[in-house]
């Protein structure tokens, strides 16, 4: 199936450059992200400049929102709850701190149907900079207790729900995108490879789902999102930084893609060069959904 630009041009927000941007969420009322080295959170409501709200001085994965200005957070090792006030002042609740080994880390998460939060571990890369496949789902239940209902990952990225029972799955280091579909208790899952982005293309990253099966996919490395249905790329938005690490579909009508993009890796030079590298980018979509 052939594949076509998509009709959306992407412009950079009114936001501070940051060195990894990610996590980028649409709550119904704003949009979110975070600068993941140091745990900066940001807020931005439409026709508005970005706010940074909460600083935690260390890294952050990711954001998922409940509400309108109730969002949980992966800061280290641990998930909080963040509640903004009206003056935009937020404050942070402890919720639970998972327990991982030496080494390992938290990446990107996401809340389920049913309330739980998701997020994947990521073991410790070894000397040639690969990651052993070890990696695991973990599910936090609303009432805290936390399960792994499938491992076997090396780079655990981008999670978004099609339906109450199906999760699909971001593995960067293999380049795949996988489906999980999970019993009605969330102990196991039929996994199965939903797309394969080939390593020469760029690695798969952040992704997001629209309410009619759009699957939004970030490629790092290509200066792409790509546009999926039914595991089929069927259009590519040109992003204009090349490290492109995640997506979110939202805004008041809900036909706006934001895009985060990351400068990870650069030296001094290299930053200067490419100054939209750490940008984050919004256009509406349209011929897509």
């Amino acid at each position: 199936m052939s594949t076509s630009p998509s009709s959306a041009a992407l412009s950079p927000v009114d936001a501070p450059r940051c060195h990894l941007a990610e996590s980028p969420r649409w709550d119904g009322v704003a949009w979110w992200w975070l600068d993941v080295t140091i745990g900066a959170v940001y807020r931005m409501a439409p026709g508005e400049p970005a706010r940074l709200v909460l600083r935690t001085g260390r890294r952050a994965s990711f954001l998922a929102p409940l509400a309108p200005g109730r969002l949980v957070l992966a800061d280290g090792a641990r998930l909080r709850r963040l509640t903004v006030a009206g003056d935009l002042a937020v404050h942070a609740a402890p919720w639970v701190r998972l327990s991982l080994p030496e080494g390992w880390l938290l990446n990107d998460g996401c809340l389920a149907p049913d309330g739980s939060v998701w997020v994947g571990s990521v073991p410790p890369a070894s000397g040639d900079g690969r990651r052993p496949p070890d990696g695991a789902l973990i599910r936090i239940a609303t009432d805290g207790t936390i399960t792994s209902p499938v491992s076997g990952f090396a780079l655990s990225n981008g999670l978004a729900w099609t339906d109450a029972r199906t999760l699909l799955h971001v593995d960067s280091q293999s380049g795949i995108v996988w489906r999980h579909r999970f019993d009605d208790g969330f102990t196991r899952a039929a996994s199965t490879e939903y797309l394969r982005v080939p390593a020469e293309e760029g690695l798969p990253d952040g992704l997001a789902v629209t309410d009619s099966g759009v699957v939004w996919l970030a490629v790092y490395g290509a200066g792409e999102a790509r546009a999926i249905r039914d595991g089929r790329t069927v259009a590519r938005v040109p992003v204009p930084a090349a490290q492109v690490t995640a997506v979110a579909v939202g805004g008041a009508a809900a036909g706006h893609l934001l895009v985060t993009t990351a400068r990870e890796g650069f030296d001094a030079a290299r930053s200067a060069a490419e100054p939209a590298a750490g940008m984050v980018f919004s256009g509406p979509v349209s011929g897509i959904w």
